[in-house]
């Protein structure tokens, strides 16, 4: 017996058919964009992080000698 992919088919409250497949396709589309938002979010986030250690670093190290780090 072949495997047959059968298609589902959804109707909404007008009786009106629902392509299924573009809604797998506009979730799927979320999906992917708002991981990208959230990675760039995160790049941006530990940036700032990265610069504010380095300032502090930077700011220690002029009131000293020598850095403590180094």
């Amino acid at each position: 017996m072949e495997n047959e992919e059968k298609s589902l088919i959804i109707k909404d409250d007008n009786n009106e058919v629902i392509d299924i497949e573009n809604v797998y396709n506009d979730i799927k589309q979320k999906i992917v964009t708002a991981r990208g938002k959230m990675l760039k979010h995160i790049d941006t986030t530990m940036t700032e992080v990265y610069w504010y250690v380095g300032k502090i670093t930077y700011e220690l190290s002029e009131n000293s000698t020598k850095a403590s780090y180094g």
